[in-house]
């Protein structure tokens, strides 16, 4: 009996800090996202749809934050693996933000874009299932 009690402690202190890390990297992304948005606007107007470009990362910011904040009330305070509102806030703040740094990554090079997106798409994939093959405890991964 105390050993489940164990592993159930130790199961919850790595889900936090899974979730501590996962938000140290979505803070990051943020910053990220408000120095382009910096650059964007104080730097030359040679850049291709920077309007375009600026508008899409500004409305990504609410959906980055909202997410940043449902993911630790809906995975560590309630202990659920998901929610349909996280998922929702996570795609309305990355699809718009990754957009945006795809056009801007374009308006210099068309190459560089399509293999920013090839990469990205292969990443999104990627990682999800080596975290999910390493949580198995016969995995080689």
């Amino acid at each position: 009996m105390g050993n489940d009690n164990n592993s159930k402690g130790l199961l919850d202190n790595i889900l936090e800090r899974f979730y501590q890390t996962s938000r140290y990297v979505h803070t990051a992304y943020i910053a990220f996202i408000l120095a382009l948005i910096f650059a964007l606007v104080s730097g030359s107007d040679n850049i291709t749809n920077k309007t375009l470009i600026v508008c899409l990362l500004f409305c990504s910011l609410p959906s980055l934050l909202t997410f940043m904040s449902l993911d630790y009330i809906v995975a560590i305070e309630q202990k659920r693996p998901g929610s349909f509102s996280r998922g929702v806030s996570r795609i309305l703040g990355y699809v718009p933000s990754i957009v945006g740094i795809i056009l801007l990554i374009g308006s210099y090079s068309w190459i560089a874009s399509i293999i920013f997106v090839l990469l990205t798409v292969t990443w999104m994939f990627t990682i999800p299932y080596v975290l999910k093959k390493g949580c198995s405890p016969n995995s080689q991964i």
